[in-house]
């Protein structure tokens, strides 16, 4: 498969993850969301081992490692 193909099912796993974590997190505020998906952006790309070195912020985001947990198991 083409290289798009890889990244169109990189961008459908985020989309997925985002929008289970959006609704358990009914109360979060706009800043939270944006955390949620810059840490599902560094997954895809430095991998979640690396997320939380990389990217001090991510340690912020409640529900953290549910979120690298999650990206580890979709497919």
């Amino acid at each position: 498969m083409s290289n798009n193909g890889n990244e169109i099912r990189v961008w459908e796993k985020i989309a997925r993850i985002f929008k289970v974590e959006e609704k358990r997190r009914k109360a979060a505020s706009f800043g939270e969301l944006k955390l949620l998906y810059s840490v599902l952006l560094q997954s895809s790309m430095a991998g979640t081992v690396q997320v939380l070195s990389v990217f001090p912020a991510a340690k912020t985001l409640p529900q953290v490692r549910r979120v690298l947990n999650r990206w580890n198991e979709e497919p």
